[in-house]
């Protein structure tokens, strides 16, 4: 078991401040809780790739933005941060950045796609239409936006020896 150090409690409050001001940032915006959300702070999931330890500063971050500003509340802060915490540990078992950033938009597809489809009860799009909506997002977001980013981030030396945390921030 990993030693549990103010470092690290640090690293994960700074990931969760950051996926919810992001999430915040894209909700202003008016894209993060539609049919076809564009989180950007989806991206963030990628950081799973290099290291696991993000999962916590993530799924905190997903939990308290869907659960205060996400619109369903607690439904919401539930089944959303369950979608992420398995796309995460997914992601963290691929071997590829391009295979790995396919996992969000199957998993938050299938059960924020099913949330939503149940929660608002929609008359006029289908159910698998709906998964569909929601994987799209996420594709574009994660797939597209997020392996360009860390694709370029990738040849930083100093970035990838503080996302596998072997310097500090």
């Amino acid at each position: 078991m990993k030693k549990i150090t103010l470092k690290t409690v640090a690293r994960q409050a700074i990931v969760a401040a950051l996926y919810f001001a992001l999430s915040s940032l894209s909700q202003a915006l008016g894209l993060a809780s539609n049919a076809i959300q564009f989180r950007i702070s989806e991206v963030l999931l990628l950081l799973c790739f290099f290291n696991l330890d993000y999962i916590y500063g993530i799924a905190i971050g997903t939990f308290l933005f869907n659960y205060f500003l996400g619109g369903l509340g607690v439904v919401d802060a539930f089944f959303g941060t369950i979608a992420s915490i398995i796309a995460m540990v997914l992601i963290n078992k691929a071997k590829n950045l391009y295979v790995a950033s396919i996992f969000p938009a199957i998993t938050n597809g299938i059960i924020v796609g099913t949330e939503l489809y149940f929660y608002f009860e929609f008359k006029d799009i289908s159910y698998p239409l709906t998964m569909i909506f929601v994987a799209i997002g996420e594709l574009l977001v994660v797939s597209v936006v997020g392996v360009i980013l860390f694709k370029n981030l990738q040849k930083n030396n100093a970035f990838m020896d503080i996302i596998e945390n072997k310097r500090e921030i």
